[in-house]
């Protein structure tokens, strides 16, 4: 069955504002009880389930510090990329390491990433 432009609309903006909520270390409660939602109304908007108003859209972009142009962005085609998706505790650490100001700090950690993560 083929998605509506709609539907895939709503799916796009649904996964920036997750992927953006946990770059920014923001648990989806604690994003529901800012705008006033339960976290179930959160969940359908992450999920694409459900339209989200262009207020309630500004608003988020607020909360989580980003422009409402990033919610439209296109995804990157994941051609030769890996299968493995990013989890909210890989955004975490994410967020973690872009928060360090310390240059020589993020060079060391990421040379020590790099020796680990070829094993």
């Amino acid at each position: 069955m083929m998605m509506t432009r709609e539907r895939e609309t709503n799916r796009s903006i649904g996964s920036q504002i997750k992927h953006y909520r946990l770059l920014s270390g923001v648990s989806q409660k604690d994003l529901a009880n800012k705008l006033k939602l339960s976290y179930q109304q959160l969940h359908k908007y992450e999920k694409g389930q459900d339209r989200i108003s262009a207020s309630k859209l500004l608003t988020i972009a607020e909360i989580l510090g980003v422009g409402i142009s990033y919610f439209y962005k296109k995804k990157a085609s994941r051609k030769g990329a890996s299968d493995k998706e990013v989890s909210a505790k890989d955004m975490r650490i994410l967020h973690d390491y872009i928060s360090i100001k310390d240059i020589n700090i993020k060079k060391v950690l990421s040379e020590v990433i790099k020796v680990v993560s070829k094993g």
